[in-house]
C-alpha cells in the first residue's frame, strides 16, 4: 500500500494500523525528517520524499514504488483534515484551509 501524505496525523494513524494488520506500508511526503520520526516509531514502514504536487516528483514515485515493491495495489492518496473555509473573506481566509 501506499499512502501519500502519510507521515502524519489521519494518514499516519492509517499507516501504523495497516502495517500493525501485516500489511506491508509505503509512506511519502515532502519532509524527510517527518517521514523518517514516523518510520522511527513503525520501522516496519517504507518512506520516500515526494511532493505530489509536482509531476516530476509524482513520476520519481511511480517509477521507484513499481519497481521496488512489485505486489504495491492500493494507493490512499492524501488522508487528511477537510476544514470550512469561506473563500468570501478573501486570499488569507482561503490559506488558513490549506
Amino acid at each position: 500500500m501506499l499512502i501519500t501524505g502519510g507521515a502524519t496525523g489521519i494518514g499516519f494513524a492509517l499507516a501504523r494500523a495497516l502495517v500493525n494488520l501485516d500489511n506491508e506500508v509505503i509512506i511519502c511526503g515532502r519532509r524527510h525528517e517527518l517521514l523518517r520520526k514516523a518510520r522511527s516509531e513503525v520501522p516496519a514502514l517504507h518512506i520516500k520524499v515526494c511532493d505530489v504536487s509536482r509531476g516530476g516528483s509524482r513520476a520519481a514515485l511511480v517509477g521507484w514504488a513499481t519497481e521496488r515493491f512489485k505486489s504495491l495495489n492500493i494507493l490512499i492518496n492524501k488522508p487528511g483534515v477537510q476544514c470550512v473555509v469561506d473563500f468570501t473573506k478573501g486570499p488569507r481566509e482561503a490559506r488558513r484551509g490549506v
